[in-house]
């Protein structure tokens, strides 16, 4: 049930133009089939499902470092390509990314660095 109900989800994700929450819920699902049924998982060969919605959101991701460069705003593309190269390292995009970033004003190289992880702000909330 859960593996019908992921894949009906990424069936609703209609390209990297659109919401990919679906995208996100289905990989979700998918995960936590292959943590509980690694033997189902395999069978069904979901690792590589995961892998293709990784390079779905990765093309999303260039895409929207390209909006930002349409719109004059270097900044947000430079911030734009680096989480791509830090979230999706092994993508293809990775790659353009790096290159497009190194053509980017150096301001726009040297602004905020992305994070995963909310420990790495290392924000003082007290």
């Amino acid at each position: 049930v859960r593996l019908k109900k992921a894949f009906a989800e990424l069936a609703q994700f209609h390209g990297t133009k659109f919401d990919p929450t679906q995208m996100i819920n289905a990989r979700t699902s998918l995960e936590e089939l292959a943590i509980d049924y690694p033997d189902l998982a395999r069978q069904e060969n979901v690792a590589a499902v995961i892998d293709r919605i990784d390079a779905a959101m990765a093309r999303k991701v260039y895409q929207s470092a390209h909006f930002y460069l349409r719109t004059h705003e270097p900044a947000a593309a430079g911030y734009t390509f680096k989480y791509l190269i830090k979230t999706y390292p092994q993508s293809v995009e990775a790659g353009k990314a790096k290159v497009e970033l190194a053509q980017l004003p150096k301001s726009a190289q040297e602004g905020f660095t992305p994070t995963t992880r909310p420990q790495e702000l290392r924000l003082d909330l007290k």
